[in-house]
């Protein structure tokens, strides 16, 4: 009798409805997610690690968080019932936490340390990575843990004094024999490490002795100017190496730790870290600008060769050092971790000197009682040429220093040839040889000791010789004749 009629809803209310729908469906959905992403917080944790640790091993760990909140991260070296920790680290979470589902990535590597390994005995260990996220809703997310089996190993250690050659004291009127060179860029300037313990600072042009640097108590191996030209590094027979202000002669450093003479130092590229070896086997990094030592680095300690560093140089990038050993091997370090990651023969005995061409494709180093140069493929470590001159008889012949000239196609050395029954020099000579193709293009003689220093000046025009019979002697290589000697003053006419 009655009739019940459907009323259509309006077509605004059922369009209304339909977005109700979809916002509080969107809203159940974002929840769920929010509320996963509450629950666990962490979305993975990886550890990259050596797996044999040792001073300068790194370990990397990366983290993956859901970024609800932010996530803290702890990572620790682990032995039976010792813990210790090595990082911490925080992964920071989205702003709008609730609602933005991206996930956030953290990463931190540790280079581990001496004074933290002696903590632990060699053998089986782990490293565990601990993730943990905020309280949500009054209760604490579990934390998501992964463990590496690792292995720590007995680092390499140092010669002691008793086992590297100690150093013989400074005589009374010590010779100002010239032990190493540097110039400036401009070829104005010339650097002189004296075996007196000075460092002479030359005017090239005038010939003028300009001022000295005084410090150090034994003998001077090296005075290296930094590539910005605003430091001098020294490294002595006293045992140290030190810092100097070019412009003013202020010593800024003295830096300590080696147990016998500091054979050579490098600046780093950027002029910001100082690389310097010794007879104790010992390589070691500071920060120029604060003298603070970064990292001790020790290729061998096998009491059956020479344990001893002699010569180091930085890359190009200066990520990697490359050493000089005295068991005749060329070692590459990584400056941020401290792993020695290549080494390869280069030579019978000790690799007195290390010098890069100008464009650090190759790699030169002489060595002890050999009187050549090798010249290596420095990406392949592939011996290319050799220069030198047939070995005389009867005769100890040795060459401690290189150079090659700017221009990258000379390089130089000089041979010291000695009568060991007789205990005298037979001859001392300096070589140039054209790089390319090995053929010999002087031969200088002039000079009565060994040779210390060689330098190239920045046209390619001279070669600049400094001997420890105290004479610094120009070279044109134009002509091939001697141009002019300098000769080192005493040092009570300089100070």
């Amino acid at each position: 009798m009655f009739e019940i009629q459907t009323i259509p809803e309006a077509h605004g209310i059922v369009l209304l409805k339909r977005v109700f729908k979809i916002v509080v469906s969107a809203y159940l959905v974002i929840g769920m997610i929010s509320a996963y992403r509450a629950f666990y917080q962490v979305r993975s944790v990886d550890i990259q690690s050596p797996d044999v640790l040792q001073s300068g091993s790194a370990i990397t760990t990366n983290v993956v968080s859901y970024a609800r909140g932010a996530v803290d991260v702890r990572v620790e070296l682990v032995q039976d019932d010792h813990v210790a920790t090595i990082a911490t680290f925080r992964v920071h979470g989205n702003e709008w936490g609730l609602f933005d589902p991206r996930t956030q990535h953290g990463s931190q590597t540790t280079t581990l340390t001496s004074d933290v390994l002696k903590q632990f005995s060699a053998g089986r260990a782990l490293i565990r990575a601990t993730a943990t996220g905020r309280p949500q809703w009054g209760r604490l997310p579990p934390p998501l843990v992964r463990e590496a089996v690792v292995n720590i190993t007995d680092p390499p250690q140092p010669q002691t004094p008793q086992r590297c050659q100690p150093s013989p004291p400074m005589p009374k009127n010590p010779k100002p024999g010239v032990i190493g060179l540097s110039l400036t860029r401009d070829g104005k300037t010339l650097i002189a490490a004296g075996g007196d313990s000075i460092i002479r600072i030359w005017d090239v042009a005038s010939g003028q002795l300009q001022r000295t640097l005084t410090g150090h108590t034994n003998a001077v191996y090296k005075a290296t100017l930094s590539p910005n030209e605003k430091l001098i590094a020294s490294s002595s027979r006293d045992l140290t190496a030190r810092i100097w202000d070019f412009a003013t002669g202020r010593e800024l450093h003295r830096l300590t730790g080696f147990h016998c003479a500091v054979k050579s130092i490098a600046f780093s590229p950027d002029s910001k870290t100082a690389a310097a070896v010794g007879n104790d086997g010992m390589v070691k990094i500071w920060d120029v600008k604060t003298g603070r030592e970064l990292k001790t680095l020790v290729h061998t300690d096998s009491p059956d060769v020479d344990n001893g560093t002699y010569s180091v140089v930085f890359s190009r990038n200066g990520k990697k050092i490359y050493v000089g050993n005295g068991d005749g091997t060329i070692s590459e370090w990584d400056v941020a971790s401290g792993k020695e990651s290549s080494v390869w023969k280069a030579g019978r005995d000790t690799i007195y000197d290390l010098v890069f061409t100008p464009d650090y494709r190759l790699l030169a180093s002489d060595g002890y009682n050999e009187a050549n140069i090798r010249l290596w493929d420095f990406a392949s470590r592939r011996e290319l040429r050799m220069f030198g001159e047939k070995k005389t008889e009867g005769l100890f012949e040795n060459a401690h220093v290189l150079a090659i000239s700017p221009n990258g196609q000379m390089i130089a050395t000089s041979v010291a040839g000695i009568d060991e029954k007789q205990q005298k020099y037979v001859y001392v000579r300096t070589f140039v040889w054209n790089l390319q193709t090995g053929e010999k293009l002087f031969t200088f003689e002039g000079q009565k000791f060994d040779v210390g220093g060689l330098v190239f000046t920045p046209d390619n025009r001279y070669l600049i010789s400094g001997s420890v019979d105290t004479t610094i002697k120009f070279y044109d290589l134009q002509t091939g004749k001697e141009a002019r000697t300098l000769t080192q003053p005493i040092a009570s006419a300089t100070n």
